[in-house]
C-alpha cells in the first residue's frame, strides 16, 4: 500500500483544492449585488458608500458620470453631497445578482412664503437620489416643419410659425387653431386684413395681419425669457411676471410649395 507521500497523491490532492478554491470563488462572485451610480449634476459628487467614501465623476456632454461598485447581498446606507452645496442620504437593501442603477440629480425647491405673501425661506437647490435606469431615453421627436401648401386662386395665406417650446393657439376670428411646439400652420384667407390673438401657457397677444391675393404672409412666434425672481427673507415675494409673447415676419419667399417645380 503506498503512503500519502506519493507524489502523484499529492498533485491530485492540490488540483482538487485549487478546483474547489475556484468554484468557491465563483459562486462567491455570482452571489454578488451591483450597485451603479449614476451623477446628472455638472459637478463632481462626493459619495459615501458603507462608511468608505468616494467620488462620482461630474456629468459631461449630455452623459451623467458613473461609478460601479460590487456589494454583498444586504443593507447598505449611503449618502452623496455635492461640494459646497446640498447633500442626501439613503438606504437600499440588495438580492444576490441583483443590479440596481441610483441617480442623484439636483431639484429646486420653490420659497416659502407666510399667509401674507412675504418670504419665510428663499428658493433652495435639494440632492434627490432616485432610482435610474442605464437603458437610453426615448429620442424627442422631430417636429419638421410642413411645406407650404398651394394658394386657391384669389386668396393668400397666413402661415404661423411657432418657435416656442409648447403648443400655440390660435383665435382667428372666432375659429381657433392649435399649433404644435415648434410646428407650423397654414390658414387660406381672402385678401384683406384679420384681427386674432394668440397664447402658449400664461402668455398672450391680440394682433393683426394683411393678407394679400397670391402671398404667403409668415408670422414667427416666440416669447421673451423673465429675469429670475429675487427672493429675500422678510420682503414680500416678488410678483409673477408673465412672459411677453413676441412676433416677428418670416420670409417664405425662397419657399417652394408643395407639388411645384423650381424654375
Amino acid at each position: 500500500m503506498k503512503r500519502l507521500t506519493d507524489p502523484v497523491i499529492w498533485t491530485v490532492l492540490l488540483v482538487a483544492v485549487l478546483l474547489g478554491l475556484s468554484v468557491i470563488s465563483t459562486y462567491a462572485q455570482e452571489g454578488q449585488a451591483a450597485l451603479i451610480v449614476l451623477n446628472y449634476v455638472s459637478k463632481e459628487m462626493s459619495f459615501t458608500l458603507d462608511g468608505a467614501q468616494y467620488t462620482v465623476p461630474p456629468a459631461s456632454n449630455g452623459q451623467p458620470g458613473q461609478s460601479n461598485f460590487e456589494l454583498a447581498p444586504g443593507k447598505h446606507e449611503y449618502s452623496g453631497g455635492i461640494p459646497g452645496g446640498p447633500g442626501a442620504n439613503g438606504l437600499m437593501e440588495l438580492a444576490a445578482g441583483q443590479r440596481y442603477v441610483l441617480g442623484a440629480r439636483l431639484d429646486t425647491l420653490p420659497a416659502r412664503l407666510s399667509p401674507e405673501g412675504k418670504v419665510i425661506e428663499e428658493p433652495r437647490d435639494i440632492l434627490v437620489f432616485f432610482e435610474a435606469s442605464l437603458q437610453p431615453a426615448a429620442p424627442t421627436p422631430v417636429v419638421t416643419r410642413s411645406p407650404l401648401q398651394p394658394l386657391p386662386a384669389g386668396m393668400g395665406a397666413l402661415v404661423f410659425e411657432n418657435y416656442i417650446g409648447e403648443e400655440l393657439v390660435v383665435d382667428l376670428q372666432g375659429t381657433v387653431y392649435r399649433v404644435p411646439a415648434n410646428g407650423r400652420l397654414q390658414v387660406n384667407l381672402s385678401p384683406g386684413e384679420y384681427s386674432f390673438s394668440v397664447s402658449a401657457g400664461i402668455s398672450g397677444a391680440s394682433l393683426t395681419a394683411q393678407v394679400f391675393a397670391g402671398q404667403y404672409t409668415g408670422l414667427g412666434f416666440g416669447r421673451e425669457v423673465p429675469p429670475t425672481p429675487t427672493y429675500e427673507v422678510g420682503k414680500p415675494a416678488p410678483t409673477t411676471v408673465v412672459p411677453k409673447i413676441l412676433v416677428v415676419p418670416v420670409d417664405l419667399s425662397a419657399e417652394i410649395p408643395a407639388g411645384e417645380v423650381s424654375q
